[in-house]
């Protein structure tokens, strides 16, 4: 156990010196990606778009177009569930015939 610390100890060590030894590039890159503008571009559309979008959004509509989803999904689910049963009730209606019970 002492020795997997130890191991765990170094790891983290090298993985320390590795960050300070990147840390000018680093900086470099994060100081154009800010005086360019970019940050200011990508928080725009990561974080004012979807807020605008979410106030202008009509709710009726969307509404409507989660439940004709929620349709699909559940003739799809209701398909497959009759796809599985099929072939016992296959079989069943054969056994029947066969047992001249229909």
């Amino acid at each position: 156990m002492f020795q997997g610390l130890c191991t765990l100890y170094a790891f983290c060590f090298k993985q320390t010196a590795k960050v300070i030894r990147n840390l000018p590039s680093y900086y470099i890159i994060a100081y154009h990606y800010i005086a360019q503008g970019k940050l200011r571009d990508d928080v725009r559309g990561l974080v004012t778009r979807p807020m605008v979008a979410v106030k202008n959004a009509d709710y009726k509509e969307l509404t409507g177009a989660r439940l004709k989803q929620l349709r699909v999904w559940i003739v799809e689910k209701y398909l497959d569930f009759v796809e599985s049963i099929w072939p016992c009730y296959c079989r069943t209606i054969r056994f029947l015939k066969r047992a001249n019970l229909i």
